[in-house]
């Protein structure tokens, strides 16, 4: 399920972005006008895009970092498990005196 909201996030980050940049070029074209305040207002929305998406981005891939770092150590422990449940377990062998 995490994985499910965490590929739905990265979906909906980047249409967030293309709605941050075309609001930015309406708002700027609307307040300052003509093709100088579309070219302003785009690139205000592309910075303000680039600092949320850009975390939200952030976050996602170090979900995804998290989620393979997971699935390699959970094997990795199962093999462990597996491969000690084969193997003899020694005898403690006490000195003579």
């Amino acid at each position: 399920m995490n994985r499910a909201l965490a590929y739905t996030l990265s979906l909906i980050n980047g249409a967030l972005a293309v709605v941050f940049i075309l609001a930015g070029a309406i708002l700027g074209a609307g307040m300052i006008g003509g093709l100088g305040g579309l070219i302003i207002g785009a690139a205000g929305g592309f910075l303000i895009a680039a600092s949320v998406c850009g975390a939200l981005a952030l976050l996602t891939l170090i979900e995804r970092h998290l989620a393979v770092l997971a699935a390699a150590s959970g094997s990795n422990l199962r093999a462990a498990a597996d491969q000690q449940k084969t193997q003899p377990t020694p005898t403690r062998v006490e000195p003579s005196l």
